[in-house]
């Protein structure tokens, strides 16, 4: 009892030695990301979300305001309205603790699957240093929040039937789950029949264990109420978070996943060196995404852990293995047939990330810890701890953007420079206009005009009360862009470039001034 209770001790603690690094780099760093593109209007429908149920608007105001009510929902943003205002740095703290969920669980499932507290550890270290996940986290209401909840919700799949034995709460907890993961994003209900695959792939694994053949009838007559109620319970919570499903279950259920599948904005992104409509993109931008974006080590281990995994095994470590490539295949396999609107890297999809690193650190875990391949083992030690000492240094020097990481594949961040989206969010706004304000608006008593590009939240919210700032000034004293006018220095009035904002000589943001 006293073995049983220590091991139980040392299970928890080890993984709060990470998360106590975590919780000290994100109370280090919270206030230093700036406001990305597209958080306010996030934010602001995560207000008109939550006056909607406190009845202080109608659905009709809420949907009018809410114009994409059909491919976003607000419940996340309006929990983090009521913790606080549109406080930029408050609301990135909050994001950044969100993802403890991720970071807990993903230790969780390795350590049920290994019983190794240590080899465990690895899944959330692994996950934080994918800056696309982690450096994603502080600014992004939206794919991040899902993709936190996307993991959270399979990995309790994998834990659940363990930790409870009682099939009535078993499908109260996944259905919520459920229903909550999909009223972030409608790709959610995907959960529930990689549910019903996961729970038939036990059944199948426990049949062979004891050299018997499951009787299908007999399964599906013990299992179809718990799935029932699952569905039942998670359709119930979609309708009273989502009030665009809400107001007409039946009637706008379809417009979600049709318009999640064609969704309507088609401007011009850069993927291989050319602006290419995000209608007409091929098919190869999401993998392509995914192998240049991903760490090296990461990349090389999720295709080694195919070696090991075979859907055969009945060990706890191939069901985990098997869980979390049914999700990935599913939804590659609905990328690739549905073929929808996505643009931004991997934003849309950042939900895959994550499984992608747990089943890489199985692989990892999987090479490291059988007696094959002894010769080997040394030599992708040492790049493991070159590559990961690579991808830390690309931390210090892209700090902090690491949400735009490239991997070696392409030289990193500035061999992506003219090939593919960087900063794509205008996060570096912040840093110019503190520039401008530390080192040019400093008289108070004057009044500076800036001309500034983006989303208004973006840069108004690190003025000062001297200067004024609009998309569509005439005439101004300043500007905050991120591209640098073709005829700089041969206009009247005259523009002259004083600062750049840039990481590995590749300029992110501008802040130009007129000379009238």
């Amino acid at each position: 009892m006293f073995k049983n209770g220590l091991n139980h001790f040392k299970t928890k603690s080890t993984f709060w030695i990470f998360g106590c690094f975590y919780l000290l780099f994100t109370l280090f760093t919270f206030r230093d990301y700036g406001i990305t593109d597209d958080e306010y209007d996030c934010y602001i429908g995560g207000a008109y979300h939550l006056k909607h149920y406190y009845h202080h608007t109608t659905l009709d105001e809420y949907n009018l305001f809410t114009d994409d009510k059909a491919t976003h929902n607000y419940i996340y943003p309006a929990l983090l309205h009521i913790l606080t205002l549109l406080n930029a740095e408050k609301l990135h703290l909050f994001n950044m603790l969100l993802a403890l969920f991720i970071y807990w669980a993903a230790y969780q499932v390795l350590q049920a699957a290994y019983e190794k507290p240590w080899w465990a550890l690895l899944g959330p270290f692994f996950i934080f240093i994918t800056f696309r996940f982690s450096g994603d986290v502080p600014a992004n209401p939206k794919d991040a929040p899902f993709a936190i909840f996307y993991f959270f919700t399979l990995a309790m799949i994998y834990l659940s039937r363990e930790k409870n034995k009682n099939p009535l709460g078993e499908s109260l907890f996944l259905g919520s789950l459920i229903g909550w993961t999909t009223a972030i994003r409608a790709i959610g209900l995907t959960v529930f029949p990689l549910l019903i695959f996961y729970r038939f792939y036990e059944a199948i694994s426990e049949s062979k264990a004891q050299r018997q053949k499951l009787d299908v009838k007999a399964w599906f007559s013990r299992e179809w109420r718990g799935f029932l109620a699952a569905f039942i319970i998670s359709q119930f919570w979609l309708m009273a978070l989502w009030p665009y499903l809400g107001s007409n279950y039946f009637g706008n259920l379809p417009n979600i996943f049709l318009l999640a599948k064609s969704f309507p904005w088609g401007g011009p992104i850069l993927f291989m060196g050319q602006r290419i409509s995000t209608l007409n993109l091929p098919w190869t931008y999401l993998p392509l995404y995914l192998l240049i974006t991903l760490p090296l080590f990461i990349l090389l281990f999720f295709f080694i852990s195919l070696i090991f995994f075979k859907p055969k095994a009945q060990t706890k470590e191939a069901k985990l293995y098997v869980l979390f490539a049914s999700a990935l295949i599913l939804n590659i396999l609905m990328y690739l047939v549905l073929k929808p609107v996505i643009y931004n890297a991997l934003r849309h999809y950042l939900f895959l990330v994550p499984l992608i690193c747990v089943m890489g650190t199985m692989g990892l875990i999987e090479f490291f810890t059988t007696n094959k391949f002894r010769a080997a083992k040394g030599i992708l030690a040492g790049f493991i701890i070159l590559n990961i000492f690579l991808v830390l240094l690309e931390l210090f020097h892209l700090y902090p953007y690491q949400y735009a990481y490239f991997n070696e594949l392409v030289g990193g961040f500035k061999g992506a420079t003219g090939r593919f989206e960087q900063d794509y969010w205008s996060a570096s706004d912040r840093e110019a206009v503190l520039w401008l304000r530390n080192n040019e608006a400093t008289d108070l008593n004057k009044t500076y005009r800036v001309k500034i590009s983006g989303t208004p939240w973006q840069s108004l919210y690190y003025f000062g009360p001297n200067m004024q700032g609009d998309p569509n000034m005439r005439n101004p004293d300043y500007e905050i862009t991120q591209e640098l006018p073709a005829n700089i220095g041969n206009t009247k009035p005259s523009i002259q470039l004083l600062h750049t904002v840039e990481r590995e000589g590749v300029p992110l943001c501008y802040v130009l001034k007129y000379k009238h």
